[in-house]
């Protein structure tokens, strides 16, 4: 699937003990792990998929939730923390604190 709300984890393994993301390394709980196949990336420069389809990966991969969504493009922040965090920042660089010395 291309939609990230229609993610849906691999079948329960007979083994409890996490799993590795294959794509970031890090352990996830079994239950949140994803089979994940890819294409190539796209370059600016490529024909337009109606001219050159790509064709997918036959490599699968395992993912947690949070590599699955990203690879799909849902951040892993929600919208409002991220603008709020760069709000803080920008306060925070304003600062006099911050400000280069003379």
């Amino acid at each position: 699937t291309h939609d990230p709300e229609a993610l849906v984890p691999m079948e329960q393994r007979i083994s409890s003990e996490p799993s590795r993301c294959d794509v970031c390394g890090q352990k996830h709980a079994a239950e949140r792990s994803f089979r994940v196949r890819c294409y190539a990336r796209r370059k600016p420069e490529d024909p337009s998929e109606r001219d050159q389809p790509r064709l997918m990966h036959k490599d699968i991969y395992k993912s947690g939730i949070r590599c699955a969504q990203g690879l799909l493009g849902v951040p892993a922040l929600p919208s409002k923390k991220v603008a709020k965090l760069r709000e803080q920042m920008r306060a925070a660089l304003g600062a006099e604190e911050f400000a280069p010395s003379a």
